[in-house]
């Protein structure tokens, strides 16, 4: 408990949270994706952090807005529809968004037509709950959206006994559902319990097909550390980063400086500043400076850096060269680090 209050930040929260940073993962989900111990039951410190987080009277464990986490923070795994097997029966759990009816569809994708049209032969199943929090679901019977049963193969049929109600579902609206390889169908009632609660799996969703469109307004217009607006002839940025020492300076500080040069080896424009911060040091000045310098530079811009950190630029491969990994939540600059990947996308 102490260390939950001592250590509790953005670095451990988003790894608890649904990936739109909006609502806290239930335990069952937690366990699911392997975040938390999967033995034992809900422990004190989840107690704890539900009760410190969580909106008061909110049921479906929404956080309160203090502690909303940015999506650009939070930890999102999505795994697409398996297409190896295309017009081969290839069942496989997934959720569908609908743009123009702003409605999900929870299905078992049966069979996958990449050619012509690109969609996929999807089973229609109903979640048994209003509540997002849970995931038990039980087969459609017929809805105004299926298809003709005489249209679908009879061959099909005879392997889907549970499934009544087909259609046809584009496979860019589609990504796997969160849930295990092998996921029973009860045949007598005709309902099944997926892994993942119905709720993450709607974060996951929307998360894939909006969250571009968030950093792009998040990066345009607010939340923009320069006030420079480079021209689009730089071709070269050097960054450098110290830590001032107290006897050095009023305060532990951080100070900064970039030089941006065109293609001519002409200086365009330089700046340079001090960050007062509680917990200074060298790497983060130079973090800092790129930072800076990236959010100065105009869009679609192609540069070299240039630094002399070697631990920047091996901290650069893990966290922003390469796919994101939980593991960057646990860097002590993982704030910097974000938003630089945030910039570039």
């Amino acid at each position: 408990m102490k260390n939950v209050r001592n250590n509790f930040g953005t670095h451990f929260l988003a790894q608890l949270v649904i990936p739109c940073g909006s609502r806290l993962l239930s335990w069952k989900d937690l366990r699911f994706l392997k975040r938390v111990s999967n033995k034992g039951s809900v422990p004190a410190w989840f107690t704890f952090l539900f009760n410190l987080v969580v909106a008061s009277n909110s049921s479906s464990l929404f956080v309160s807005p203090q502690f909303k986490i940015p999506n650009s923070h939070t930890v999102a795994s999505i795994l697409f529809i398996d297409i190896s097997r295309n017009y081969l029966f290839n069942p496989q759990w997934a959720i569908s968004f609908n743009r123009n009816t702003n409605s999900f569809l929870v299905g078992r994708v049966i069979i996958t037509y990449p050619a012509l049209h690109n969609e996929a032969l999807i089973s229609h199943w109903i979640a048994s709950s209003v509540d997002d929090l849970l995931s038990e679901f039980s087969a459609c019977q017929g809805c105004a959206s299926a298809i003709p049963r005489s249209s679908t193969s009879k061959t099909l049929l005879k392997r889907c006994s549970s499934e009544k109600c087909f259609s046809y579902v584009l496979l860019s609206s589609l990504i796997r559902y969160p849930t295990k390889p092998r996921t029973y169908i009860h045949t007598e009632t005709h309902s099944v319990s997926l892994s993942a609660s119905l709720g993450y799996a709607k974060s996951l969703l929307l998360f894939h097909f909006f969250a571009p469109a968030r950093f792009f307004f998040m990066n345009n217009q607010v939340s923009r550390i320069s006030n420079i607006q480079l021209s689009s002839s730089v071709s070269t940025l050097y960054i450098d980063g110290s830590f001032l020492p107290f006897p050095s300076h009023s305060i532990p500080s951080m100070v900064y400086a970039w030089t941006a040069i065109d293609s001519d080896g002409f200086i365009l424009e330089s700046h340079y500043n001090t960050i007062p911060s509680l917990f200074p040091s060298a790497l983060r000045s130079e973090i800092f400076a790129l930072l800076h310098g990236l959010d100065s530079l105009p869009q679609n811009s192609k540069i070299t850096v240039t630094t002399d950190c070697a631990h920047l630029i091996s901290l650069w491969s893990t966290y922003v060269d390469a796919p994101f990994i939980p593991k960057m939540l646990k860097e002590f600059n993982h704030l910097l680090w974000s938003s630089a990947r945030a910039i570039i996308s």
